[in-house]
């Protein structure tokens, strides 16, 4: 039997008071905290550029590239305008022209920035990207050299007009080098 010492007297007063602040306490828990201070009108570039400028640029450049075309899009647009309607149309116009994997990393996008914008305070209340139905990924098909077509392949590369191209092929099949890193490697974009 659990035993507690009384706090103060029990009369009608003291338990309306307890009954009112428990309401109250009840009630904030439910209540989202309120913002003071006005809106502030930000358009989704100012969102993407303030992501960018605190977290992004330790990303990879892929997503500033992204960035730059998502503001092609919505960059003008006030952010708190936006809805889930826009970012689905957005979606599947990506659809159309891309895979669905690359909608998804868009959609990846959009929805980092909104979350991180919320969290700094720059807008108001859900993120609209969350309501946008996403496309299943198609799983990539993983193909690897055999040991046939390696030395067939090599043995090419080492023709007198492919001799150059040798080393960075071998330093490419022996190493997993992959097309980004050899562009980055070579100077190209």
């Amino acid at each position: 039997m659990r035993h507690r010492d009384r706090v103060g007297l029990d009369t009608p007063e003291n338990l309306r008071l307890a009954k009112e602040l428990l309401a109250h306490k009840q009630l904030e828990s439910f209540e989202p905290p309120r913002q003071s201070g006005p809106a502030k009108n930000l358009t989704f570039r100012d969102l993407g550029e303030n992501y960018w400028r605190l977290l992004g640029a330790q990303k990879s450049r892929t997503w500033r590239c992204m960035l730059d075309l998502l503001y092609q899009d919505l960059g003008s647009s006030l952010a708190d305008d936006l809805n889930t309607k826009d970012f689905q149309e957005f979606y599947n116009r990506k659809l159309q022209t891309r895979s669905a994997s690359t909608a998804n990393r868009y959609l990846t996008l959009i929805k980092t920035v909104y979350n991180r914008a919320i969290e700094w305070g720059d807008i108001k209340g859900p993120n609209p990207a969350n309501g946008v139905r996403r496309k299943p990924e198609n799983p990539s098909r993983l193909r690897y050299f055999s040991l046939k077509e390696w030395e067939s392949f090599l043995a090419l590369c080492q023709q007198p007009c492919f001799v150059r191209l040798y080393p960075v092929v071998a330093c490419a099949l022996f190493t997993g080098m992959r097309r980004g890193r050899y562009w980055l490697w070579t100077g190209r974009t």
